[in-house]
Parts: C-alpha cells; structure tokens; sequence
C-alpha cells in the first residue's frame, strides 16, 4: 500500500481576517505556527515520517513545512517548491474580505468563483486570475512528472500545499465530479492521509486528529464567504 499525506499551510495573517490570499505571499499567523506544530505531533504520533516534501514557492506553505520538519526533528529531509503548488490566482479578490465580497458581488457568485471548477474571479490589475481547472492544468504535470514518480520509488511523501492546489491534486488522485469539488473544503494544518494501490489508484483516504474537530473545521471552511453567521 502506497501513500501520500497532504497538508494545506497553518491559518495565514489573511486567512486570520478572512480575506482572499491567493498568490499574495503573506506570513503565517500566530496561531498559524502553532497549528503547524501541531500537525508534526499528529505525524509524529501516528508514525509519519518523510523522505521529501512538496511545497508551493509561497512562504505559508515553505514555513509551514519548515515548522513541521524542525518539530518533528527532521529538517534533513530534501524539499522540494514550485510554483505550480501555488494557490489559486483570486485575481481582483485578492486581499479582499470574504464577507464584504458577498455582499458587493453576492453570496452564490463568490460561492461560484471560490468553489466551482470553470468560473473565474475578474483579472486583477496585473491581468491575472484563475478557475480551479487552470489550477488543476498547472497542477497535473507536477504530480505526474514529481509528486507521483517519488510515491512510486517509494518515499514517504508530504505535501504541504494550499486550498486550491490540494483540492486539484484531489481532483487528478481522486478524478472527481464538478459537484463533488464544489463541495470539497480542506481546514489549515489537518494531515490528510491517502491510500493507493501499487498502481497508484486511489483506494481510502482519512484525516488525523479530533474528527468531531475536523468536521467543525471542515464547516468553518464551508461558510467563509456566507453572510449568516456560523454556528
């Protein structure tokens, strides 16, 4: 049995403030390192251990595993970045609050820009934005060409990504539906444990930790953009 644990970044200054981050390459929070901390105990705990890790060229991603690495004791452990692990481009969102985007584009148009596979946020000044299938396109390659070519000689491989990038490598390891993806939330700095075959086929996935906290989380993720207040 072959696996892959994925990790989307500790919470951001941006994710703190609820606002779009995309490639804006902000720092981790506070409460972002300790999460990162955290999730290293949780490997640690569950016998997790790494022969390479999988980031974005984004500092929330590369600290994350960083943090994770020293905390676990491993800091040998050869890295690998790329853009192509880098979060969706939110084009004229970027840096905006959630909330305060619902309410000047609608609830369900941001739910569709966020969340849908095709739709795309209007281009940022520099004439940039992305849909979650450009995400999956840039994404491919990489685990095709390195993630899955480690798997397959047989390292133990993290991925320390980000929302979208980790919700396209689930669409290309799990080939999902469009409505399977409009409903796929990943929570910060959770290790998500997935199961293949020797041919590399999906087989079983689950996350470590508190699953009752996870699935609060999960929620959490869920309603960012809504204007009901979460319960």
């Amino acid at each position: 049995m072959k696996k892959l644990v994925l990790i989307r970044h500790g919470e951001s200054i941006l994710n703190k403030t609820n606002s779009f981050g995309g490639w804006l390459d902000v720092d981790l929070s506070i409460k972002g390192i300790q999460e990162a901390q955290h999730a290293a105990i949780l490997l640690q705990q569950n016998n997790h251990n790494f022969d390479v890790v999988h980031t974005s060229i984004l500092k929330r991603s590369i600290k994350s595993a960083n943090i994770m690495l020293e905390t676990m004791n491993s800091l040998w452990v050869s890295q690998k970045s790329s853009w192509r692990l880098n979060e969706r481009h939110y084009g004229i969102l970027q840096g905006m609050n959630k909330k305060e985007a619902s309410i000047k584009y609608g609830e369900e148009q941001i739910k569709q820009w966020r969340r849908s596979f095709s739709q795309k946020p209007p281009q940022s000044l520099d004439g940039n934005s992305e849909s979650l299938e450009d995400v999956t396109i840039r994404v491919r390659p990489y685990w095709e060409d390195c993630i899955a070519k480690d798997i397959n000689q047989n390292k133990q491989v993290l991925v320390v990504g980000h929302s979208n990038s980790l919700r396209a490598l689930l669409c290309i390891i799990k080939k999902l539906s469009e409505q399977q993806l409009l409903e796929l939330n990943i929570p910060t700095a959770t290790p998500l444990v997935i199961q293949f075959n020797d041919r590399l086929q999906y087989q079983d996935e689950f996350y470590l930790g508190n699953q009752e906290q996870i699935k609060k989380k999960i929620k959490q993720v869920a309603n960012q953009g809504s204007l009901k207040q979460n319960k």
